[in-house]
């Protein structure tokens, strides 16, 4: 059993993830690294109902590290 089906991931947290992916696969200064652009691609090509509590959560914790403002 996985923590999705357990708990379902909110569409708003779902929505905010897929945001943060959008930004990070549009950077074009290289701020992020080769893994954090394949997770946000990942994300960013699929469906923002797929997007699991995993992908959310590393998703939202580096857009932070990128840019230290609050995703509205």
């Amino acid at each position: 059993m996985t923590l999705e089906q357990i708990v379902p991931v909110p569409y708003q947290i779902q929505r905010r993830a897929w945001e943060c992916a959008w930004d990070i696969c549009c950077t074009s200064d290289q701020r992020a690294n080769r893994d954090a652009l394949l997770l946000a691609i990942r994300a960013y090509n699929g469906p923002v109902e797929r997007i699991t509590w995993a992908q959310a959560g590393a998703l939202l914790r580096l857009h932070r590290e990128l840019w230290p403002r609050r995703v509205a």
